[in-house]
């Protein structure tokens, strides 16, 4: 028995080093998603949280800044996936003997579970952290001592600072064995996972609750459609497990649940389910968001697929030929000239070089484009930012981006209007923008509006004063589900003082809106310079 358990715990190594090559060289050879481009951008600046997302990404992707090009952004991740396929293999080793093949074989037939062991984003490091909460509870479950609770706390407050939801998975584990309220060592585990997590909720307290409400109430949506919501829904499960699926989704019902921990697993992917299916009927859900009930299926699942896999050819021939599409697909995102279609990581080196070519120094202010933004000071080293429109979303560049261009003399604002415009240049898709010169531009992200009881007012949140002369005030109408109706300027407006300190909040006269068609919701925007009225704070709700 031990030679045999060395030899399959020595063929698990072998696999597992020789995944991390391939990873690391696709890693390497693999241009940036707009999304990765953005989370490097986060890691310039380091902080408790972000506008989209806990700060877990910008820390990893900070953490290996030294190494040059996209495997410095990458490097982190690729171990924090052997780390997660490890703690699985542990996890499952300890149940019984299993076979390294069709445990590696079957988890990487999940096509995100995959592609996320070389790119640099917030569902990397949830993985890990997820597969180290089933760990640790596992030996929490079987053991009596007081170092567990600690690597609980720890996996916890790890899922809370990589994705949000990471409390699907928690909430789920409790309902599956509710004398955890009444175990010692459980709310051990809880209260050292929220000391772990205060920074972050300090950071949300500090920034007004404006990540936060902008996940729960200030993403754009529109009218329930049952194609776009629940059938989306549905589409976007089996995009998560792939043509396996067809394995896993009943062996998850028929699977016995008789022990504390395969009830968890059942009962935390339930969770994740149901929140989800429910959240189907007012907005649209991404794939990605059901990626938390892989890891508890594929532990409940595992043994009996692997038996069904060993007794029937055509589960075989199913696995081989999701991994050869996965494969494929891989092949596809690091090498364009191969690739049938045009994909996200192909063709931005050529209208960066392009574009920095002809904004020399000067940094660059794209328009609604966060993703571009990004991309650009990626590959050309140059500053960008994004100007965020009111009838656009907020990001990061929002709430911290432009300190650098309020500081330039001159920047390039690049823009689908030809007026003004010095140049242009040709985006990949052929798609024509166009620079425009402009002298030291004045954006102002933390001049916030706010409409209470009917008062209006703005509020300074910088720390110098700003002269209130030469603006343009801008109103755009929200409908209910925050859907941009129209925008008009509101001209004729004056404020009763000439300047605003910093940290003061100054009353406005709130007349005009009265004249403005009525809408559930509308954004105020205070721009000077001629620049297009971009996003100050939230919606504000109409009273």
């Amino acid at each position: 028995m031990q030679s045999t358990l060395s030899s399959t715990t020595k063929l698990f190594v072998i696999l597992l080093i020789i995944l991390g090559l391939l990873n690391f060289i696709q890693a390497y050879a693999t241009g940036l998603l707009f999304d990765e481009a953005y989370y490097w951008y986060y890691a310039q600046q380091l902080e408790w949280g972000y506008f989209d997302h806990p700060p877990m990404v910008a820390w990893i992707i900070a953490s290996s800044s030294y190494i040059q090009g996209e495997l410095g952004v990458r490097l982190l991740f690729i171990g924090l996936h052997l780390g997660s396929i490890a703690l699985l293999y542990d996890t499952l080793q300890s149940q019984t003997r299993i076979k390294p093949l069709y445990f590696l074989g079957l988890l990487l037939c999940f096509p995100l579970f995959q592609y996320y062991g070389f790119l640099a984003l917030p569902d990397s490091p949830f993985l890990f952290f997820t597969a180290l909460f089933f760990w640790a509870y596992r030996r929490f479950l079987s053991k009596e001592d007081y170092i567990i609770p600690f690597v609980l706390g720890i996996s916890m407050a790890g899922m809370m600072y990589s994705k949000y939801y990471g409390f699907l998975l928690i909430f789920g584990v409790l309902f599956s064995n509710l004398n955890l309220l009444k175990n010692k060592r459980a709310w051990l585990a809880l209260i050292f996972s929220i000391l772990l997590y205060f920074p972050h909720l300090m950071w949300q307290i500090e920034t007004n609750f404006e990540s936060l409400l902008f996940h729960l109430n200030e993403r754009p949506n529109h009218a329930y459609n049952f194609s776009e919501f629940t059938l989306g829904y549905f589409l976007n499960v089996l995009t998560v497990f792939g043509l396996m699926g067809i394995l896993i989704f009943p062996l998850s019902i028929k699977e016995s649940k008789t022990d504390l921990f395969k009830k968890a697993n059942w009962y935390a992917a339930l969770v994740v389910i149901g929140f989800f299916f429910i959240s189907s009927f007012s907005k649209k859900t991404q794939a990605q968001w059901f990626l938390p009930m892989v890891i508890p299926l594929f532990l409940l699942t595992f043994h009996t697929a692997a038996k069904k896999l060993e007794q029937q050819n055509y589960l075989r021939i199913l696995l081989l030929s999701n991994l050869i599409i996965l494969g494929a697909g891989r092949l596809f995102l690091a090498f364009e000239h191969i690739s049938p279609i045009g994909l996200e990581t192909h063709g931005h080196s050529k209208w960066v070089k392009a574009l920095a070519q002809k904004a020399g120094e000067r940094p660059v202010l794209f328009k609604n484009s966060y993703q571009r933004a990004s991309i650009y000071q990626f590959y050309s080293g140059q500053k960008a930012s994004s100007l965020n429109e009111i009838r656009y979303r907020n990001n990061q560049y929002g709430l911290r981006g432009y300190e650098e261009i309020r500081a330039a003399k001159e920047i390039v604002l690049l823009e689908k209007t030809r007026e003004k415009a010095f140049d242009s240049i040709a985006y990949k898709d052929n798609s024509l923008f166009y620079l425009k010169s402009l002298e030291a531009p004045r954006i102002y992200e933390k001049l916030i509006w706010k409409y209470e009881d009917g008062a209006l007012s703005l509020h300074n949140g910088h720390p110098f004063t700003i002269a209130l002369k030469d603006f343009e005030l801008s109103l755009a109408r929200l409908n209910t589900y925050k859907e941009f109706l129209g925008a008009e300027t509101i001209s004729d407006f004056q404020f009763e003082q000439d300047q605003i300190g910093p940290g003061q909040t100054l009353e406005v006269n709130s007349a005009f809106l009265r004249n403005v068609k009525h809408s559930p919701f509308f954004k105020l925007s205070l721009t000077f310079d001629g620049l297009p009225p971009n996003i100050q704070g939230l919606s504000l709700k109409n009273q």
